[in-house]
């Protein structure tokens, strides 16, 4: 990924990858996001998903938690 990729980018690069079903590449443009923005609910209910569908429960409700 380009140092010039902004977080939009990283984020809808992330749902693509979720789409496809590769959660565990999603995670990678999202946390990269989520670094970038940390209290944006988008990115963070996106990365609590992807985390969920990996079975990783404890990431997915921390993010989730964040969010409420």
């Amino acid at each position: 990924m380009s140092e010039h990729e902004d977080t939009y980018d990283l984020f809808q690069r992330g749902r693509e990858h979720m789409r496809r079903g590769d959660n565990a590449q999603a995670t990678v443009s999202l946390e990269k996001a989520k670094r970038r923005e940390p209290d944006k609910a988008s990115i963070r209910e996106a990365l609590g998903v992807a985390y969920l569908r990996m079975h990783r429960y404890q990431e997915a409700a921390a993010e989730f938690g964040h969010i409420l």
